[in-house]
């Protein structure tokens, strides 16, 4: 089966190269792809996701070559003009996510409530965004939907609701904060639907 699909791939490219066929662009190991993104062009391959944490290793290696070969300004300039589609289409869950949540962290809100955001990531991944998150707001508020109680324990208030009511409440005793001259000042409230 995989001779005849590499069989068959070559006679496609011969069929369309004959009739002058635009719209496709081939790969070729000695030229850049145009019509393939920069990871592909630099990976030229795709990636396995059957095989644990190929995607986190595939991306690490790549930022290494982009670092040793003095690429990353101009890998972040190209990166600007990449097409996401509407609303983010091109992009994957997570790299959505990332882009929303840094919208609005770029804002600066005294106040920031988050329901959801972190649901396309893995749990160890959730957990450092949540951690990061925590760490930046000290002096605002931060309210947040979590998808369990693992992820509650660093927050002053918890709440639990069922069919719109609260059915549990949990207050944290405030530890004094060293950079707060103010510790009341802000409150990290985590919420949890049942």
């Amino acid at each position: 089966m995989m001779s005849r699909i590499v069989e068959a791939r070559g006679l496609v490219r011969e069929i369309l190269e004959k009739t002058d066929a635009a719209g496709v662009e081939f790969y070729d190991p000695d030229r850049v792809c145009a019509a393939a993104p920069l990871r592909d062009n630099l990976l030229f391959g795709r990636i396995s996701y059957q095989v644990a944490n190929s995607r986190v290793r595939v991306a690490e290696a790549i930022a290494t070559i982009v670092r040793e070969f003095d690429l990353l300004e101009d890998v972040e300039r190209i990166g600007l003009d990449h097409q996401v589609g509407t609303a983010g289409r091109l992009l994957s869950a997570q790299e959505r996510a990332s882009v929303n949540l840094v919208r609005c962290l770029v804002k600066r809100p005294d106040i920031l409530v988050i329901d959801g955001a972190l649901a396309p990531f893995d749990e160890a991944r959730s957990q450092q965004m949540l951690q990061l998150l925590l760490g930046l707001f000290e002096q605002q508020s931060l309210f947040m939907v979590l998808p369990n109680d693992r992820q509650a324990n660093d927050f002053d208030v918890q709440m639990r609701f069922r069919d719109g009511q609260i059915i549990t409440q949990k207050t944290a005793e405030p530890a004094p904060r060293a950079s707060s001259p103010e510790p009341e000042a802000a409150q990290r409230i985590a919420g949890e639907v049942a």
